[in-house]
């Protein structure tokens, strides 16, 4: 272990020290409390992970999609110009077809393991600082009303806060997302007889291109 290793782990080490003491008035815990308390306060965050694997997915449907859109606007192309290679042009279309749902197939299941690591390992640490804040003993009403988001019956109930998201996407910003691919491809042109339907015209700035990026990768993992 190099020497910006140990200042981190040492930084963390006190991080935890002092979040400890913070907590932990009248040296309530034994020194094997404390060891457990300390080593779980330096673990490193499994929300940092599952954020960056979630990105790679993204990153990496995003590129997938924009070959199976290239493909298939490819084989618009060949069809409108009467060629003969018909036959290989749609080889081509299934095939990215085919890689970018095997790619979102694996990506959900990777990505939904990391999700539930990242689920008890942020329910550990909820639990352990709240168990650091009351005293050696206690109540198993107090346990059982902190896991089921309740105070207990002598006390004011706590409001519970719930968090929704819901997300509706037109058939417009869908064949947007469809145009985007095909525009960074160079295969615009193949394109351009072709009704998108609606009379917004087509944004091709950077932002919208990211915002339908995002609605296709979570529609696609919404459907496995």
């Amino acid at each position: 272990m190099d020497d910006h290793s140990l200042g981190k782990s040492g930084k963390n080490f006190a991080n935890g020290a002092k979040d400890l003491q913070d907590h932990s008035p009248g040296k309530w815990f034994t020194n094997w409390e404390e060891q457990c308390l300390l080593e779980a306060d330096s673990e490193p965050s499994s929300e940092t992970k599952y954020a960056t694997e979630t990105t790679e997915l993204e990153q990496k449907l995003w590129l997938s999609f924009q070959n199976t859109a290239s493909a298939i606007a490819q084989l618009y192309k060949d069809r409108a110009q009467g060629r003969d290679e018909l036959w290989v042009s749609f080889q081509s279309a299934a095939e990215y077809a085919t890689n970018m749902y095997r790619d979102g197939l694996d990506g959900s299941k990777s990505i939904c393991e990391r999700a539930i690591q990242c689920g008890y390992s942020r329910r550990n640490k909820e639990m352990l600082s709240w168990a650091k804040k009351k005293r050696r003993h206690i109540r198993r009403e107090d346990l059982i009303g902190y896991l089921c988001g309740r105070s207990p019956p002598h006390r004011s109930s706590r409001p519970s806060s719930s968090h929704s998201k819901s997300q509706d996407g037109s058939r417009e910003n869908r064949l947007q997302t469809f145009h985007d691919a095909v525009s960074m491809n160079g295969l615009n042109g193949a394109m351009a007889d072709i009704s998108f339907g609606g009379d917004s015209p087509l944004r091709q700035n950077s932002s919208a291109a990211r915002a339908c990026q995002q609605g296709f990768v979570f529609s696609l993992l919404a459907a496995f």
